[in-house]
């Protein structure tokens, strides 16, 4: 076989024999080179017992059962790992997309491209939702557009092709096991510089609200949280451990205020409180650092070391802090003399300056890596 059509299943007895029977009659009219998959995944109902059904009178009908929900999206690779044809294409079980177009997807997969994708919102298609899933799926396409510099103007649509070899390398770097794998195939694919044709295509979803297996908020809910993931995922392990140390930057700032704010709840807080409170910091500082931000997991005989070059740094910080504000404040002091809040602008500034300072000097110095 050439192709392998795959149909991920999740309680679906009411419409399994009509895609069956569907998809049959297209492949058999067409003459196609395919074989029909079925990936049945965590089935509470008697969908998986009507395919065997089928299966008795059809026995080249497959279908890929896993009784514990793997998600759609582990589903899907789970079946693109295994088949053995050069082409491998799905399709959401509604069949809301018309087949005419199954044709049209098999041609340009045969022409070069390494994944292409149906699509509901480029110009030329012909797509007929209710309104409310229309409006999430612009928001949630243009959001993908921008976090990632996408060329896709429709990532979430449920049709579509991928030359098997091309993707097979990398697909276990998909991390997202639900509705988010669509997008991150496509992300990632064009990240690894693939050919990926995007085709307009007609769709209608044939389910009212009440059929879906989308629940509109709740799913947009998560797949925003995913593409925040996918977002940092993609980042440099640099960019990620950047990111990480503002945070830990944050906590800090929170563990000194409320190292205070107890000292002063219990009515014995005096000038002396700063540094402890300050130290409080430091120390939460360097644990944060050493366990999520370079993921030093465990203590060593240079442990001690790491902890006097962390202090160092934090040290060098205050000092070098301090005199870049008083720099600037001088400066924007000659420029806006009538200004009140100068200092504010130089303490903003120093202060990314003196973050920016830090990160190498922590990444470097206190938690340098060994070269591999």
């Amino acid at each position: 076989m050439k192709y392998s059509i795959v149909i991920p299943m999740f309680n679906e007895e009411d419409w399994v024999e009509n895609v069956h029977n569907t998809l049959s009659k297209f492949i058999a009219e067409n003459n196609l080179d395919a074989q029909l998959i079925f990936a049945t995944d965590g089935c509470t109902d008697n969908t998986v017992n009507i395919i065997k059904k089928i299966q008795n009178k059809y026995p080249e009908l497959i279908n890929y059962n896993h009784p514990e929900k793997l998600g759609r999206g582990r589903a899907l690779s789970y079946v693109i790992k295994n088949v053995d044809t050069p082409y491998v294409i799905y399709m959401d079980s509604d069949l809301a997309t018309d087949l005419k177009y199954l044709l049209v997807l098999m041609n340009e997969l045969e022409n070069g491209a390494d994944i292409v994708t149906g699509s509901r919102l480029m110009k030329g298609s012909i797509c007929k939702r209710r309104k409310k899933r229309d409006f999430v799926s612009k928001i949630y396409n243009k959001l993908c557009r921008i976090l990632f510099n996408s060329k896709i103007y429709d990532h979430q649509c449920g049709f579509k092709g991928f030359r098997r070899d091309s993707i097979l390398p990398w697909i276990d770097e998909v991390k997202n096991t639900h509705w988010s794998w669509d997008t991150e195939i496509l992300i990632r694919g064009q990240r690894k510089g693939l050919i990926i044709k995007e085709i307009p295509i007609a769709w209608a979803d044939p389910r009212t609200d009440k059929q879906s297996k989308v629940r509109i908020w709740h799913d947009a809910k998560e797949m925003g949280k995913n593409l925040i993931k996918l977002r940092y995922d993609l980042f440099s392990e640099t960019m990620q451990q950047l990111i990480k140390y503002l945070m830990v930057g944050i906590a800090n700032t929170l563990i000194t205020f409320l190292t205070l704010f107890i000292f002063d709840l219990l009515l014995i807080r005096g000038n002396w409180s700063y540094p402890i409170a300050y130290i409080c910091g430091m120390i939460n500082g360097y644990l944060m650092n050493k366990f999520f931000t370079f993921k030093k997991k465990e203590f060593t005989k240079k442990t001690p070391l790491e902890m006097f070059l962390f202090v160092c740094v934090e040290v060098f910080g205050i000092w070098y802090y301090s005199m870049i504000s008083i720099f600037f404040e001088s400066k924007f002091n000659l420029i806006w003399p009538s200004f009140n809040f100068n200092y504010l602008l130089a303490a903003m500034i120093a202060t990314i300056i003196n973050f920016l300072t830090r990160f190498p000097l922590t990444k470097f110095i206190v938690f340098r890596s060994k070269k591999k």
